[in-house]
């Protein structure tokens, strides 16, 4: 069962998990923009946090938020390594897709670490970028989008 979740629920399984180790403060949203740059004016937008359900436990998760006039990020997917390949990851873009639709954006993005690039791809991502990790703690990473 997929439903939203709450920052709290989302942040430990981030901070556990996604990004164990972390030397950055994890927020609710990022100022980061498409094809890079940082705007501290995004960290300001709601994010939505989505949660999947196997029984009471919680498997995955994803959050989306709004970058720009007509962009929405989907950022921080995390499936629990023993429910992988059960289409939780597909179930979370769609619900990101969703939200960014129904705030009015029309492209969708992403940033994923090179591991996690077949799931996005999977779902209609395309990757707009070569891989990089400058900056990046987690990576080598890319930029993703998909028209929606």
């Amino acid at each position: 069962m997929l439903k939203k979740i709450e920052w709290e629920t989302i942040h430990k399984i981030w901070r556990d998990h996604l990004w164990k180790g972390r030397v950055s403060a994890i927020k609710p949203t990022n100022g980061l923009k498409l094809f890079g740059g940082y705007d501290k004016k995004i960290e300001d937008n709601t994010p939505t946090f989505f949660g999947v359900f196997h029984g009471d436990k919680c498997v995955g998760v994803n959050s989306g938020h709004i970058t720009g006039n007509t962009q929405y990020r989907s950022r921080g997917i995390y499936v629990f390594p023993e429910y992988r390949g059960k289409g939780f990851s597909q179930m979370l873009f769609q619900a990101v897709e969703t939200q960014g639709r129904a705030e009015g954006k029309d492209v969708l993005w992403s940033m994923p670490r090179e591991s996690a690039l077949p799931a996005y791809e999977r779902y209609g991502f395309h990757q707009v970028s070569e891989m990089f990790d400058k900056g990046m703690e987690f990576g080598p990473n890319c930029y993703v989008i998909k028209r929606i």
